[in-house]
């Protein structure tokens, strides 16, 4: 086998492999819980809030649901937000994000995000970058998404995209497209890991919020099994929790952050406000995205943590509880 031929090989599998790494990080959220399809079209009901509002960091210990979105003003935000993120796994970093979530003349908001995931795969470390697009309407529904992946040398490329109109969303992955039907008011897309930059305004602006959620980056177009048993929107139930304390590792500096519960499906039998309910941890202060994480107990699907690292340049403890 020639050097060349060898070579070409060995970026093929590394492609490979950096492309079934990524997807399952990007699903980490999904693969946290069992998520079970919805039967019916997933309700929305949220309610809007001034994200500057500072009273969001009171603790809530008697969770009461959300009303409908009818009639409401949506979360307005007053100022470009942005920030660089940090994902790990197993406590060993896999890559950041930078991006930044801004509102355009028209009245419309839009988050612009790039950034990297990085693997040892064959004693190399490779690279994979992507950049990420979302605009949504003055009231926070989504309008459009794309998502463009760059694996080394060009193996692995992928492009995702996304146009929202009426109740039609129209997918397109390379040469597969789909077409789902969403809600006609707001909805949560969910994307790359700053998406939930812009998720945390609805998902935040209650002590319960139940609304859909479209997972955006998770399509790869039709395949021989019936689209139905592939869905790309779930029920999601957001539930605020008792607050959490973080500890700085840079400073040792200690800071109270609001914690919600998310839960994707429809489950039973569990009350989602219990200090001990399983299911991926959203953190929050005052409108802003902090982080996400995996809940202590379900260490056995092993730890998944997302954070700022512009707020936490070496990372952060969680301080027990007294």
């Amino acid at each position: 086998m020639t050097p060349e031929r060898t070579r070409r090989l060995r970026f093929a599998l590394i492609s490979i492999l950096v492309v079934a790494a990524l997807v399952g990080t990007v699903l980490a959220l999904r693969s946290m819980i069992p998520v079970e399809q919805a039967t019916t079209e997933p309700s929305l009901q949220t309610q809007a809030e001034d994200p500057s509002n500072s009273k969001a960091l009171q603790p809530s210990t008697t969770p009461t649901e959300t009303p409908s979105t009818e009639g409401k003003t949506a979360p307005v935000i007053l100022q470009p937000e942005s920030g660089r993120l940090a994902f790990e796994a197993e406590g060993k970093k896999l890559g950041e994000e930078t991006y930044q979530l801004e509102r355009l003349p028209t009245g419309e908001y839009q988050l612009r995000s790039q950034g990297f995931f990085s693997f040892d795969v064959l004693a190399s470390k490779v690279k994979f970058e992507y950049t990420q697009d979302i605009r949504v309407d003055p009231n926070l529904r989504p309008l459009s998404f794309s998502l463009d992946f760059q694996g080394p040398l060009g193996l692995g490329n992928r492009s995702t995209t996304v146009q929202i109109q009426a109740e039609k969303a129209l997918i397109s992955s390379g040469e597969k497209q789909r077409e789902i039907t969403v809600p006609q008011g707001r909805f949560v897309l969910l994307g790359m890991f700053s998406s939930y930059a812009l998720a945390t305004k609805l998902v935040t602006s209650g002590d319960r919020v139940r609304l859909a959620a479209f997972i955006a980056a998770g399509f790869d177009g039709p395949e021989s099994q019936p689209q139905e048993t592939q869905p790309l929107l779930f029920p999601l139930e957001v539930v605020r929790v008792p607050l959490l304390r973080l500890k700085d590792r840079a400073t040792g500096n200690e800071v109270e952050v609001e914690q919600y519960l998310l839960r994707l499906g429809e489950r039973e039998g569990e009350d989602p406000s219990r200090d001990d309910a399983e299911g991926p941890r959203l953190l929050a202060v005052n409108g802003e995205f902090w982080g996400l994480m995996s809940t202590l107990q379900d260490a056995s699907k092993g730890s998944f943590r997302v954070y700022r690292i512009d707020l936490f340049p070496q990372g952060f403890d969680i301080v027990p509880s007294k």
